[in-house]
């Protein structure tokens, strides 16, 4: 079963929002200072490509939690599960939600968004038997 990522209409606004900003204050700066303008225009690149990176991801459980984050993908064996729970963490993961599962793992953690966070949980609470 595939869980599509939840996607914050205001988290990608404010996102969209800084590199708008950036993307002026570069233009306006750029004549006064050639620099300065540089500076904004790298920083404005930089925000693109975390953008296309950060794409968000699909979550599918399968024989083991497969999370793909652009063109890579993170697999979780559920025997590594140690259990899942809502999370509304800030720590940076590949979603535009902070509507987030947080699956504790015997090695860390990882942060998934799916839409549905009800149905994906008490999925991956049948499939790893916890």
């Amino acid at each position: 079963k595939v869980y599509p990522t939840k996607v914050d209409f205001w988290l990608v606004l404010l996102l969209l929002g800084t590199i708008l900003f950036t993307s002026v204050m570069g233009i306006l700066v750029y004549p006064i200072s050639r620099v300065s303008g540089f500076i904004f225009l790298g920083v404005l690149g930089f925000e693109v490509l975390l953008l296309i990176f950060l794409y968000p991801a699909d979550t599918q459980c399968l024989m083991t939690i497969i999370h793909t984050i652009g063109n890579s993908e993170k697999k979780i064996e559920y025997v590594d599960i140690v259990n899942a729970e809502k999370s509304s963490n800030l720590l940076a993961a590949p979603a535009f939600s902070l509507k987030r599962v947080k699956i504790s793992l015997k090695r860390g953690f990882a942060l998934v968004s799916p839409k549905d966070r009800d149905d994906f949980i008490s999925e991956l609470e049948k499939r790893t038997g916890k």
